[in-house]
């Protein structure tokens, strides 16, 4: 059920996936890994409460460091505490791959208003992975809070032409 639950979530059934996940927990009250992903899911659908409560549990029962590192910092962008991700990035970043620390610095500094610093971070993003569409979006992002709107849409073009599937591009 677990790796059911794993393709589901990739795939973008969370719903589906949470289906699954539910089944090992009523007969694995203490499986941690599907504590871990079913907050995930919970964050995934915006019910921020619930993604806590299961984060609690998972943390309890012994989950991955990591894992419980990155929803933690996940949640903490989702209720709008951006000053404390950032300085939870400061202390985490020997535990977190350098995508995620990218996309959490990004995310923060976007929700603070801070275009430059929110640019500079998608730049660098971009530098060390120049085909991260997920990086390309952000520096639209940054680029639009700071007025720059053509040159934006332009970036955000780019991303559509190249993958007409990116749905974030197209949000």
């Amino acid at each position: 059920h677990v790796q059911q639950a794993s393709r589901l979530m990739a795939e973008g059934d969370y719903r589906a996936a949470a289906i699954h996940l539910k089944k090992v927990l009523s007969r694995s009250p203490e499986h941690a890994e599907a504590r871990l992903r079913l907050a995930r899911i919970h964050l995934g659908l915006g019910d921020i409460e619930s993604a806590e409560k299961e984060l609690e549990r998972a943390e309890e029962l012994g989950a991955d460091v990591a894992g419980l590192a990155e929803l933690k910092l996940r949640l903490l962008a989702a209720r709008g505490e951006y000053a404390q991700v950032l300085a939870s990035l400061g202390m985490l970043s020997d535990e977190l791959p350098g995508e995620l620390q990218y996309e959490l610095r990004g995310t923060a500094l976007i929700g603070l208003r801070n275009g430059p610093a929110a640019e500079e971070t998608y730049r660098d993003w971009l530098a060390a992975d120049p085909g991260s569409a997920a990086a390309a979006v952000g520096l639209a992002k940054a680029l639009a809070i700071q007025g720059q709107v053509d040159e934006a849409m332009n970036s955000l073009r780019t991303i559509v032409d190249r993958d007409p599937a990116n749905a974030d591009a197209w949000l």
